[in-house]
C-alpha cells in the first residue's frame, strides 16, 4: 500500500516492526515507555468500575493506588531514558500546545533530582519500599510499632480467607504505614493523588503521542505492505 496522507493512528495499515522500529537504542527506549504506560491506563479503568462496598472499595483503591505508583515510577523512569534519547522531540516540534504542557509537567515531575518533584517527595520512596518492592527492615520497623495492637485475622466474607470478596488487614495497614503516602494530611494526600492522575494521564498521552508521531514519520516516507 503506497503511502499516503492519514491524520488518525487507526488509519494507520499494518506495519513490519523493523521499518518503522529498529532494534536500535532509541526505538528500544521510546517502546519500552509505551509498554511502561500500559498498566496506567487498566488500573484507571479498574478504579471506575470498583462496587464493593464501602470498606472494600477503600481498600482496593489504597491498593490500587500502590500499584498505580509502581507502575508510574517504572514509566518515568522509561520517560527520562526515552527523552535523553531525543523520542520527544517530535513532539516539541507540533503545534499541539496540550502535549507540549504534558511534556513540559512530565520532565519536571519525573526529575530525581527536584526535591519538590512528585517522583522525588514520595512515588520514589514508595515504589523501593511497599509497591513492587517490599522492604523487611520496614516490616519489622512497623510490627514494632503495631506490636501491642490488636488485629483482626480477616475482614470479609470468610474468616480463612479463602473468598476473594475480604482482605488481611494487618497485611494491608502495613503497606499503607510502609508507604508513607497516606501519613499526610488528607488535604496533601489529596494533592498528590490528584497529580499523580493527572501525571498517569501525561505518561500514557505523550507515550501515545512520541508513537504516533513515529509512525506518521515512517509512513510519509516509505511504503508498507
Amino acid at each position: 500500500m503506497a503511502a499516503g496522507k492519514v491524520t488518525k493512528i487507526a488509519d494507520f495499515p499494518p506495519f513490519r516492526v523493523g521499518d518503522v522500529f529498529p532494534a536500535d537504542q532509541k526505538s528500544a527506549a521510546l517502546l519500552r515507555f509505551v509498554v511502561a504506560t500500559q498498566p496506567l491506563l487498566t488500573i484507571s479503568r479498574l478504579l471506575r468500575t470498583k462496587d464493593s462496598g464501602p470498606v472494600l472499595d477503600q481498600v482496593d483503591g489504597e491498593q490500587m493506588l500502590l500499584a498505580a505508583v509502581a507502575d508510574s515510577e517504572e514509566a518515568m523512569d522509561a520517560f527520562r531514558d526515552a527523552d535523553a534519547l531525543g523520542c520527544f522531540a517530535p513532539i516539541a516540534g507540533t503545534s499541539d500546545d496540550d502535549m507540549k504542557k504534558r511534556l513540559e509537567r512530565l520532565r519536571r515531575h519525573s526529575d530525581p533530582k527536584n526535591a519538590s518533584s512528585l517522583y522525588k517527595t514520595f512515588i520514589e520512596f514508595a515504589r523501593h519500599n511497599a509497591g513492587g518492592h517490599w522492604s523487611d527492615k520496614l516490616v519489622r520497623k512497623e510490627l514494632k510499632a503495631l506490636e501491642d495492637v490488636k488485629a483482626p485475622v480477616w475482614v470479609g466474607d470468610r474468616a480463612d480467607g479463602a473468598a476473594a470478596s475480604g482482605y488481611y488487614p494487618l497485611a494491608h495497614e502495613l503497606a499503607r504505614r510502609m508507604s508513607r503516602i497516606f501519613n499526610v494530611s488528607k488535604q496533601k494526600q489529596l494533592r498528590r493523588v490528584t497529580l499523580l492522575s493527572k501525571l498517569q494521564g501525561d505518561l500514557f498521552h505523550v507515550a501515545g503521542a512520541a508513537y504516533s508521531l513515529a509512525l506518521k514519520d515512517a509512513y510519509a516516507k516509505k511504503q508498507w505492505t
